[in-house]
């Protein structure tokens, strides 16, 4: 089978297939049995571009009963993985070796291991915590979900290239930009104005970009979108004209107010109750974001259960029915979801590259004592 796969491997077809298993593998995975009251062992698999992690907590478990297992492992190959023991991590001593474990995908967010020469385990279920987005995760896209001609997932250069055919200028003195540590990735937001007065702001549009990572392809995507709006006296928009026009462009409300959400398939929800079943949580975790504007900031979290939403507010004078502002906030889970597998894995790759590049290395003989 090895030549096998040898003899195909300049074919486009096997080779996308190769690397479509190879992104299968990858995130965070968990599970774990119990046999009666006293005996447990859970399991944490991390696989994150060529290399991976597997720890093993055995407690009671027969029959190597107690340990604290570590194991590193080239992801990179076809076929069941080779563990690698990491001895300076738990009870090493007391670790089982010399067996091999392969991976097979069984849903979006679950996956099975076989054990091959392992005494303790045949297989194992597994959940993921974290994954990367695939192409086949995608969201359905949703009809007139932008803000003035600009969507999420817009690059960079038609993102500015709509701003500017509609009166907006950058702000560079607004240019925000977020640096990791160890500078493996940047996150960047960026400002742009029009109908300014001297010092007063009109009309602010304000874009969050996806992460630029170091070693990979990146191009620049719009991943938060927002508007803050201070509606001119002499337009005279009423509230209720604004309201119109609101629904005939995002369909119906989410409940009160004038927010909206949207489901994985597009459809517009419009209940609290309708999101909570139509937006149910499986094992994947929220996915937090942030993001700064002039004279305020936001963290919240994305479900990558759920669809964008359209975050809405007018303001209107005292008594009067007039609109005098309009903000709106536009956060598509995707482009969340993507952008913190690609910078969070980032810095993880680097840690797990070097335990591996370690433990693999490690192959000098016993010194004489």
């Amino acid at each position: 089978m090895g030549f096998a796969l040898a003899a195909f491997s300049h074919s486009p077809v096997a080779a996308q297939a190769q690397n479509d298993d190879v992104l299968n593998r990858q995130g965070v995975w968990g599970g774990g049995y119990s046999r009666g009251r006293s005996e447990k062992i859970s399991l944490e698999l991390h696989v994150i571009r060529d290399v991976g992690q597997l720890e093993i907590d055995f407690r009671g478990w027969e029959p190597v009963k107690f340990a604290n297992c570590q194991y590193v492992f080239d992801a990179s190959v076809t076929g069941d993985f080779d563990l690698l023991l990491n001895g300076s991590h738990g009870t090493p001593e007391e670790c089982p070796v010399d067996f091999s474990v392969g991976f097979k995908r069984t849903g979006p967010d679950a996956a099975e291991l076989t054990f091959t020469n392992a005494s303790f385990l045949d297989n194992a279920e597994l959940s993921a915590g974290l994954r990367p987005l695939r192409d086949a995760d995608r969201r359905a896209s949703v009809e007139g979900l932008d803000v003035l001609g600009v969507a999420t997932g817009m690059a960079q250069d038609a993102v500015e290239a709509s701003l500017e055919k509609t009166g907006y200028a950058p702000m560079p003195d607004w240019t925000q930009v977020v640096q990791a540590r160890d500078e493996s990735w940047s996150l960047e937001t960026r400002s742009y104005v029009r109908q300014q007065d001297g010092d007063e702001w009109g009309d602010v549009f304000t874009v969050q970009y996806s992460p630029n990572v170091k070693g990979e392809e990146n191009g620049n995507r719009a991943a938060l979108i927002s508007r803050n709006w201070k509606i001119p006296e002499d337009q005279n928009v009423s509230e209720l004209t604004l309201v119109r026009a609101l629904k005939d462009k995002y369909g119906p409300i989410l409940s009160m107010g004038e927010d909206r959400a949207w489901d994985r398939n597009g459809e517009n929800l419009t209940t609290y109750d309708d999101r909570r079943q139509r937006c149910a949580e499986g094992s994947l975790q929220q996915l937090p974001f942030s993001i700064s504007f002039r004279e305020s900031s936001l963290r919240s979290g994305a479900n990558p259960y759920c669809g964008p939403t359209a975050d809405i507010r007018i303001q209107t004078g005292i008594n009067s029915g007039i609109a005098t502002g309009l903000n709106v906030f536009v956060m598509d889970p995707d482009e969340i979801w993507d952008g913190f597998w690609r910078t969070w894995s980032a810095g993880e790759y680097a840690k797990l590259k070097q335990l591996f590049d370690s433990v693999s290395g490690a192959t000098g003989a016993a010194p004489e004592l």
